[in-house]
């Protein structure tokens, strides 16, 4: 795919520090958050839309004969509970889009740079008879292109033409 970036954008200085400043506060702010394995989260139960409706009932019930519950359970935290699942759906909502829009812009600006690089050593190459001074420099940028012993299974790109 050959697709570039153009014009160039790019964050202004006082843009990206607030940016960065807004991950700051969102990370202070959740501090609490955890980080689970994938062995954990096997193990967890799922809240699917089913579920989902099931928990919202049992709410229901529990807080309409709060006498049949165990003297344990604690109603106000899965209030609570309730609060931060949707608090924290309406964040993702929101920043799973954006991170995955980050995160394929900044693969398709790598793309463009690799691009780039490949256009500069096109040109280079081109001029190399007239200027013998590139040929250390072409030599240098063409290591990139020489297999490996340890890189057999993907052959390396030609060099474009």
């Amino acid at each position: 795919m050959k697709r570039k970036i153009s014009p160039v954008p790019l964050l202004v200085a006082a843009d990206f520090n607030a940016a960065k400043a807004a991950l700051e506060v969102l990370k202070t702010k959740t501090s609490w958050r955890l980080a689970l394995t994938g062995a954990d989260k096997r193990k967890l139960f799922k809240l699917g839309p089913n579920s989902l409706t099931f928990v919202n009932d049992a709410q229901d019930a529990g807080e309409a004969h709060p006498n049949s519950l165990r003297k344990k359970f604690n109603m106000s935290d899965m209030i609570s509970r309730q609060a931060l699942k949707q608090q924290l759906g309406e964040l993702l909502a929101e920043l799973v889009p954006l991170t995955q829009a980050l995160s394929d812009t900044e693969s398709l600006v790598g793309a463009d740079l690799m691009q780039d690089g490949l256009d500069i050593y096109e040109d280079l190459q081109k001029d190399v008879e007239d200027e013998p001074g590139l040929v250390p420099v072409v030599k240098a940028l063409g290591k990139r292109f020489e297999k490996t012993k340890t890189d057999t299974q993907t052959p390396p790109p030609s060099p474009p033409a």
